[in-house]
C-alpha cells in the first residue's frame, strides 16, 4: 500500500490566534479570548463576536462521544472487523469533537477514523485547522486516511452548508451538534446516513422540548408538553420520537442507544437502520405522556404494557399511552406528546460508561500525558501562577471532568430500558399524608430488595426509574416518610 504525502504544513494564523490555551479531555485547543471560552462553567450565550464558537459546558457531551465511538470501533457494530468508519462532524465549530477522536481513542480505533469536518464559518475551520496543525494527533502510518485524498493528518476540512455536504457520501457516523436547535438539519442528516449507522444529536432547545415554551413546542416538533418534574423525561422522548418520525418517511428505523438531559441541553446517540417494513411500524413506539391519569387511561397503558400492573386506584403521576390512545382534545395541562414510548437507551451501552473507562482515556495521566502536562504549567506560571501544586491540580480537574461526564451513567444501565421514572418530589401531593419525598436512592433499594427493577435515574431531578407496580411504590415510600400524624405525636 502506497502512502500519500501528509500537505504541506500551512503557517497562516486566523484572526484572533493564539486566543486562550484550554484542554478538554486530553486535548489541547486554543479558543477565543473571550470569557467563558476556557472556563470551567456554562459557555457563551451567544455567538456574536467570536472567531469561533467553543463551549466548555459541553465538555461531558464530547467525552461520552468518545467512549461511545470507541465501544463502537471495539465491537465492530457498523463496519467488518478493523475497516474504516467514515465520520461526518457536521457543525464542527472549533473541530474540538474530531480532535479528541483522534487524540483520545486507542491507536487500533483512531486509526480507522475517516473524518470530515464540516462548518459553514470558514474562520472556524481556520482555527480547527491551526490547532489540528499546532497539536496533530493523526501521525499514524497505516491510518485509513493515508490512502485518502485530502486529509490532514486524519480530518479533512469541508466548508459549506450542512445541509448540502451531507448529501454526497453516506456516512457511517454523523454528529450534528447545532447552536439551538437540530430540527433545520435531520431530514437532511437523515437522507445523507448509510444503511446502517450512527447518529448523535444535541439539542439546546430546552425550552420548547420540555414545554416552558409552548409556541416554540408546537412550531418546531408539533408538541404540547407539561412543565413538571417529569419535563427532562419528556424532553429526551420529545426529541426522540421527532427524529423517529423523519427516519420513518425515509424508510428507517432508530434504536436509542443513550440519552441524556445535561445541564442545559439534550443529548441523543442512536442506532438508525434501513428497512422500510419496519419503518412503516414507528407509531408502535410513539405515543402520549398522560399526567394525572385516570384509572382507564392506566389500564390502556398496562394493557400496552408502558405501565406495571398492579395498580390499586389511587392517583399516579403518569402514564405512556399509545399513538392511537390519543387522549381526547389533548387536554391542556395534563398531556405531553406526541412523543417516543420506546426504551431511552440500551443497558449494554451505559454499563460501559463507567468512571474507570472515562479516565482511561479522557482524563489527563501523568505517564502518557507529559508533553501536555508541561505545556499547561508553563501557561500557569506564565500568568502569576506561584502554586507548588500545579500539575496535581490540573490532573485532579481532568480527572473529576472525565468522572462528571458519566456520573450514574453506569449504574441507570439496569433500568433504563423501562419506560417508568418518578421523580421524588412529586409523590407527596399525589401521595398525600406523608412528611416529605424519600430519598431516591433509598427508595431504589428497598424496591431491589423486594425483587423489582430500581435504581436512582439520571435526571436533572431525583427520581427512581422501577418497573415496580405503583401500590408496590406507595408502600415502600410510607415505610421511607412517616406521615405528618406521626411527626405531630
Amino acid at each position: 500500500m502506497k502512502l500519500r504525502k501528509p500537505p504541506p504544513t500551512i503557517v497562516e494564523e486566523p484572526t484572533g490566534w493564539p486566543g486562550r490555551l484550554w484542554v478538554e479531555g486530553r486535548t489541547l485547543t486554543h479558543v477565543s479570548d473571550v470569557e467563558g471560552q476556557a472556563e470551567l462553567k456554562r459557555g457563551p450565550g451567544s455567538k456574536t463576536d467570536l472567531e469561533v464558537f467553543h463551549n466548555p459546558a459541553m465538555s461531558g457531551n464530547r467525552t461520552r462521544s468518545v467512549l461511545l465511538l470507541e465501544q463502537c470501533l471495539r465491537e465492530d457494530w457498523l463496519t467488518k472487523e478493523g475497516a474504516p468508519l467514515r465520520i461526518l462532524d457536521g457543525l464542527a465549530a472549533s473541530a474540538i469533537r474530531s480532535r479528541r477522536w483522534l487524540n483520545e481513542l486507542p491507536v487500533e480505533c483512531s486509526s480507522r477514523l475517516l473524518t470530515t469536518i464540516c462548518d459553514i464559518n470558514p474562520t472556524s475551520l481556520s482555527w480547527a485547522r491551526k490547532n489540528h496543525q499546532t497539536y496533530p494527533q493523526g501521525t499514524i502510518e497505516n491510518a485509513a486516511w493515508n490512502v485518502e485524498e485530502d486529509y490532514e493528518n486524519g480530518l479533512k476540512f469541508v466548508n459549506g452548508d450542512l445541509r448540502k455536504k451531507v448529501l454526497e457520501h453516506g456516512w457511517q457516523w454523523i454528529d450534528l451538534d447545532p447552536f439551538g436547535s437540530p430540527v433545520p438539519f435531520v431530514d437532511a442528516v437523515i437522507q445523507g446516513l448509510s444503511r446502517r449507522a450512527v447518529l448523535e444529536v444535541t439539542a439546546t432547545d430546552t425550552a420548547a422540548l420540555c414545554g416552558s415554551s409552548a409556541s416554540s413546542s408546537r412550531r418546531r416538533y408539533g408538541v404540547r408538553a407539561v412543565v413538571d418534574d417529569l419535563r427532562h423525561d419528556t424532553a429526551i422522548r420529545v426529541l426522540i420520537g421527532h427524529i423517529a418520525s423523519i427516519a420513518a418517511k425515509h424508510d428507517r428505523i432508530i434504536e436509542p442507544l443513550m440519552s441524556v438531559f445535561d445541564d442545559h441541553h439534550v443529548r441523543i446517540s442512536l442506532l438508525v437502520t434501513k428497512s422500510k417494513e419496519k419503518a412503516s411500524d414507528v407509531f408502535s413506539t410513539i405515543g402520549w405522556r398522560i399526567h394525572k391519569p385516570t384509572e382507564e387511561e392506566i389500564q390502556i397503558s398496562i394493557s400496552a404494557g408502558l405501565h406495571p400492573a398492579g395498580s390499586d386506584g389511587s392517583p399516579q403521576i403518569s402514564a405512556l399511552v399509545p399513538y392511537d390512545n390519543q387522549p381526547f382534545g389533548l387536554i391542556k395541562g395534563r398531556v405531553s406528546g406526541p412523543l417516543w414510548t420506546g426504551p431511552i437507551g440500551k443497558g449494554e451501552i451505559l454499563a460501559n460508561m463507567t468512571e474507570e473507562r472515562a479516565q482511561e482515556y479522557c482524563a489527563l495521566s501523568e505517564m502518557d500525558d507529559s508533553e501536555t502536562i508541561s505545556i499547561l504549567e508553563k501557561v500557569k506560571q506564565n500568568s502569576g501562577s506561584s502554586d507548588e501544586k500545579i500539575v496535581e491540580k490540573i490532573l485532579q480537574t481532568s480527572s473529576r471532568q472525565a468522572i462528571r461526564a458519566v456520573a450514574g451513567l453506569a449504574e441507570v444501565s439496569p433500568v433504563i430500558h423501562l419506560p417508568n421514572t418518578y421523580p421524588v418530589d412529586m409523590l407527596p401531593a399525589i401521595i398525600g399524608n406523608i412528611a416529605g419525598p424519600p430519598s431516591p436512592s433509598k427508595l431504589a433499594k428497598m424496591l431491589r430488595d423486594d425483587g423489582w427493577l430500581a435504581e436512582r435515574d439520571i435526571l436533572m431531578v431525583p427520581a427512581v426509574r422501577t418497573n415496580a407496580p405503583w401500590s408496590v411504590i406507595v408502600e415502600a415510600i410510607k415505610s421511607l416518610s412517616p406521615k405528618f400524624s406521626d411527626c405531630e405525636e
